[in-house]
């Protein structure tokens, strides 16, 4: 009822504002009058008698126009409290001790405020974290869920026939780069140091992709897949007449020095490790150990195991019977049992390579090397290639044959639990939520793509290489597939690739 009567008693007094506009009037008038006369006796008095008596005059006269300004504003005082006698009072706000200037319309306007800075949801803020330990034994990867089918993914994984019976279509290009993702250019200079039975001959195919489609320089063997098999130098590589490459992928051993010489100085470098115990039985039987040691037993390996220094000691073909990863990286057979060069090496490793990956948890790499390399999905999607069929996996692997595997190779252990912390870091900063929504894009992007492409998986196709007695894996492509670039880019191996690149290249700068 205070506002109505508030702003009826308003609506009633508009003859009492007129008078009292006038009153204002005449006295502001009497006020400036009375300003304009102090200052021109002020000069007058400055003119005639100098400055001696200027305070004073100025004093006394300036107290009697402050009086009659004071009279003034309690005249109009008075006047309203005559004239709006239901006028409400003014309250204090409880905030400042001041008075609340708010009208009644405003106190009906609801409180908007804008929440503080840490309760908006920004878009691409990586606040997740995953509640994951850094060491071994190794978290449970995003990854490590059910395709569709039942096959588990993972490099390895075989993703299902087609759910339907009719014609398989090539799936669209995944969407545009994420908002956070636009910020940033696509990076063309790459080393990724390709590591032995790591599934590294899939990365390296999505690499020959990228390069073929962007027309970059490869850092590549004039014939066969080898950059040499001692440290990196580059009389081992085809000789281009430019001063930089774009992309080095090919096996050698690590030299920091020497890739130096032929790549940018801006370039990415990546790797990628394996558990240190499938890695090494992996390793071994790759690499035919039974035959180099004279091992006669129906389990090799686990002869191998029961005196490893007698054979590594006394036979050839140490390089890769210990500590297999770290050899590759660039540490001597003297060095592979002295805690010093390993740790060193570790350390060396750790600040010159952006990201490591883990082949255990192949989905979250890729999905991190995408995000280092400002790439697509569509850029990082692939087949597994180079994987030995399953009759040629040793399965009977003990406890304590693992037990021995990681105590035989200590210094890969060390390397492996290293960038097993740094991998799982890098995964907590990219967000657990976003990477899970990410891996769930990659999987069915493969699957649509595997369901159009392949027709089936051979491990008896003559035109792939394979160690004796070991079985390879290949991709035999659909009839309805062959002519297309992507599917017979994605399933081809990597010497048929490499020495269509080289052909390439020569074409590109005019070589024989």
């Amino acid at each position: 009822m205070r506002q109505y009567h508030y702003h009826q008693s308003v609506g009633t007094t508009s003859s009492v504002g007129s008078s009292l506009l006038a009153l204002l009037k005449m006295r502001c008038r009497r006020v400036f009058f009375l300003v304009v006369c102090v200052l021109a006796v002020v000069v007058l008095l400055s003119v005639l008698n100098g400055h001696k008596m200027i305070s004073s005059h100025v004093s006394v006269l300036m107290s009697d126009a402050n009086r009659n300004v004071a009279n003034a504003h309690e005249g109009i005082r008075n006047f309203l409290s005559q004239q709006l006698p239901n006028q409400p009072q003014t309250q204090a706000d409880p905030q400042t001790g001041g008075p609340n200037e708010k009208t009644a319309s405003q106190e009906q306007i609801p409180n908007r405020n804008i929440p503080p800075a840490d309760h908006i949801i920004w878009p691409n803020l990586n606040q997740s974290a995953l509640s994951i330990t850094s060491t071994t034994p190794i978290p449970q990867s995003h990854s490590t869920a059910k395709l569709k089918g039942g096959a588990s993914n993972g490099p390895g994984a075989k993703p299902q026939s087609a759910h339907s019976n009719g014609p398989v279509v090539k799936p669209q290009s995944a969407q545009p780069l994420t908002p956070s993702k636009q910020q940033c250019s696509p990076r063309r200079n790459i080393v990724f140091f390709k590591m032995h039975k790591c599934s590294s001959s899939t990365v390296q195919n999505i690499l020959f992709r990228y390069g073929e489609k962007n027309d970059l320089d490869f850092v590549i063997p004039p014939a066969g897949n080898y950059l040499g098999h001692s440290p990196f130098n580059k009389r081992f590589m085809l000789k281009l007449p430019t001063r930089e490459y774009n992309i080095l992928c090919y096996h050698t051993r690590f030299s920091a020095t020497g890739m130096a010489e032929v790549m940018p100085k801006d370039s990415v470098y990546v790797s990628i490790l394996r558990e240190p115990v499938a890695m090494y039985e992996s390793m071994f039987t790759y690499t035919k150990y039974e035959a180099i040691y004279h091992l006669n037993a129906p389990n090799p390996l686990k002869q191998f195991l029961e005196s490893p220094r007698k054979y590594y000691d006394l036979h050839g073909g140490k390089d890769h019977a210990k500590n297999p990863m770290l050899f590759d990286f660039g540490l001597e057979n003297h060095q592979k049992d002295d805690q010093f060069f390993i740790d060193n090496m570790i350390e060396k490793l750790d600040k010159r390579f952006d990201l490591v990956m883990m082949t255990e948890y192949f989905h979250e790499s890729l999905i991190l090397f995408k995000e280092l390399m400002c790439w697509t999905m569509d850029d990082i999607v692939y087949f597994t290639l180079n994987a030995r069929s399953k009759s040629s996996v040793l399965r009977d692997i003990t406890p304590k044959m693992k037990e021995q595997i990681k105590q035989w190779n200590l210094g890969d252990l060390k390397l492996y639990n290293h960038f097993n912390k740094t991998f799982w870091q890098k995964v907590r900063d990219f967000g657990e939520e976003r990477m899970k929504r990410e891996i769930t894009e990659l999987i069915e992007r493969n699957e649509q793509l595997y369901k159009y492409c392949i027709a089936k998986v051979s491990d008896n196709d003559g035109k792939v290489w394979h160690p004796p007695g070991v079985k390879v894996e290949s991709l035999q492509l659909k009839p309805s597939a062959k002519n297309d670039p992507q599917c017979a880019a994605m399933a081809r191996t990597e010497l048929p690739y490499t020495a269509l690149l080289v052909k390439k290249m020569k074409s590109k700068y005019h070589l024989r």
